[in-house]
């Protein structure tokens, strides 16, 4: 089942490069469940977060 938690896991992996230019273009990130059709929106704070969480900062690509 999907769950929010495993969404920000598939987005850190994208990494803070990716998650950036893609909240330059549209403000937020919007990820739709192929399985059960739930949405996930994620906006500059939510990814600021999920970021800190996992050691890396907005202005810094490094892992703590």
């Amino acid at each position: 089942a999907c769950s929010r938690p495993r969404i920000e896991r598939t987005l850190n992996a994208m990494g803070r490069t990716e998650l950036e230019s893609i909240l330059k273009e549209r403000q937020h990130i919007e990820v739709i469940c192929e399985f059960c059709g739930e949405h996930y929106i994620f906006d500059n704070i939510d990814v600021e977060n999920m970021l800190n969480e996992c050691g890396m900062t907005i202005d810094s690509q490094t892992r703590h």
